[in-house]
């Protein structure tokens, strides 16, 4: 799977679990999300931000 598509498919669940479910453990699926997000793109933000 592409790196675009998998972003949107981890951008997609980590809003779902962070804003739609109201579980304290479905905030933390949405936080590792995120940060698996982060960590995808890492390359492509540091070159943006020129770090």
């Amino acid at each position: 799977m592409g790196k675009l598509p998998l972003g949107v498919i981890l951008a997609l669940v980590s809003f779902n679990f962070l804003f739609v479910s109201d579980s304290s453990n479905h905030t933390m699926f949405g936080l590792l999300f995120l940060a698996a997000l982060v960590i995808l793109f890492l390359s492509e933000i540091q070159s943006k931000l020129k770090l």
